[in-house]
């Protein structure tokens, strides 16, 4: 029988990582760390172990400390690690010794930014990715399987619609939609979560016609004569289907989320952070907190809701556990690259790929989800409470606006550390890089998009 991996939450040291959970694709990246004191006190006074693991290999990520045999834990914090001698005597009366009994201790991975609740619900759609099918065919076949599956009336919920993988998929027009199914609201969704097919029972149930109005963040496409097309472009848009679709019993939820925890865990995270809390199932935020909090838990969950959702919440700064805490806002400072939505100062290209595969349709620059003075009262409201705030930031654009409202926010309200955050950064410049840097802002990098998509973005840029 092969060796178990046991991991223990870490600290420090980054390293950039990316795994698959369930055939499909979540992109996020992962600090990996251990705090290594080499058998040392790292308190003067004579504390003892609350825990003490021993019996098995312990990776260090230390080439001076390969060997360690032994690992003793204070307080929720690494205390010793070295021999067995070294470590046991840290020893105490109720001090709790875990025998590996020949299992492998090593860090835990923290996954800095993924979607726990998309996560868990993703997987009850009809998958359609481009990462288990070759072509078109396939694709729909899949379609027409899960659709068959679905008694008259239901909703069919597909995800993974991916044109930059499958570079023949072909965007299916409102009547194609409608005739996939006649019965049923459908609601594809693409791999980027940016946008989406419905049709016409889908628009019906959602309470969208010609005449509705674009919401803040998004649009609803329409041909040249003004009629719906069914392409759902941007998170602003995709949202109005949220309150249209059915929903399980919260318990149903709540059994998601905690298989959810289970497939972190068995990937090795200890550690996960959820920007943007999508408002997809009932109680969204305190459902996570109570699957995070329960005792058998194996993650630990740290969470950025959408503002507006946070400020109907009575979380306040620095509340919170080793189990579960808000961290503050996050905000959508521009959009998508592959939905028209990324923020840039150039145009987007126009040509075949991003008419007719990724349905933008007339050549423009991205757009910005707020205008200026409205980014800064937010911003400013925010960091002046004492959050820490997410920023979905992919263009140019969106990086200047987002920066010089954090600029102007500790102008005003002087904050030591506060560590907002830059999420994605596309086409963030350098400049911009080096201002974030010395403003305190912190950024995490979309990468693995140039993995899956280089060829695709090769090919057409």
């Amino acid at each position: 029988m092969g060796k178990r991996i046991v991991t223990l939450l870490p600290s420090s040291t980054e390293i950039i990582c990316k795994y698959f959970l369930a055939g499909r694709m979540v992109l996020s990246f992962f600090v990996c760390s251990l705090i290594i004191f080499g058998g040392k006190e790292i308190h003067a006074d004579e504390n003892k172990a609350d825990k003490i693991f021993l019996g098995g290999d312990i990776i260090t990520v230390d080439d001076k400390n390969p060997e360690a045999r032994a690992i003793a834990v204070h307080n929720g914090k690494i205390q010793a690690i070295g021999s067995e001698t070294e470590v046991l005597k840290y020893k105490g009366s109720n001090t709790e010794v875990i025998d590996l009994k020949g299992n492998t201790l090593m860090p835990g991975f923290i996954d800095i930014h993924t979607h726990p609740i998309l996560s868990a619900n993703i997987g009850e759609t009809i998958d359609v990715s481009g990462f288990n099918h070759k072509n078109q065919a396939e694709v729909m076949e899949s379609l027409k399987k899960g659709i068959e599956e679905k008694g008259s009336g239901e909703w069919v919920l597909a995800f993974g619609w991916d044109p930059a993988i499958l570079r023949n998929l072909e965007a299916p027009t409102l009547k194609e939609l409608d005739q996939m199914a006649p019965e049923n609201p459908l609601f594809i969704i693409a791999q980027t979560l940016h946008s989406g097919f419905a049709n016409s029972l889908a628009l019906e149930a959602a309470g969208i016609t010609k005449d509705t109005s674009n919401p803040e963040g998004g649009y609803f496409d329409k041909d040249e004569n003004g009629e719906l097309t069914g392409l759902i472009m941007e998170v602003g848009a995709m949202a109005k289907f949220s309150n249209a679709i059915p929903k399980y019993p919260r318990a149903a939820y709540l059994y998601l989320l905690t298989k959810q925890m289970e497939t972190y865990s068995k990937a090795g995270y200890t550690t996960i952070v959820a920007p943007g809390l999508q408002p997809i199932i009932p109680k969204h935020i305190q459902s996570l907190q109570e699957v995070a909090e329960h005792p058998n838990s194996p993650v630990r969950v740290f969470t950025y809701p959408l503002f507006d959702r946070l400020e109907k919440t009575d979380f306040k700064p620095s509340q919170g556990n080793q189990q579960f805490k808000v961290l503050g806002p996050k905000f959508w400072i521009d959009g998508s690259p592959y939905a028209g939505g990324m923020a840039m100062n150039e145009h987007y290209l126009d040509n075949e790929f991003t008419r007719n595969k990724l349905g933008i349709k007339f050549v423009k620059k991205g757009h910005l989800t707020y205008d200026d003075e409205r980014i800064f009262f937010l911003v400013n409201k925010f960091h002046k409470e004492g959050w820490q705030i997410a920023a979905h930031i992919q263009g140019e654009r969106a990086a200047k606006q987002f920066l010089d409202a954090v600029e102007q926010a500790q102008q005003s309200f002087p904050r030591k550390d506060y560590r907002h955050r830059m999420e994605h950064n596309a086409l963030v410049t350098s400049e911009q890089l080096k201002r974030a840097f010395h403003l305190g802002v912190t950024t995490s990098f979309y990468i693995d998009h140039i993995y899956y998509y280089g060829d695709a973005l090769k090919e057409v840029i």
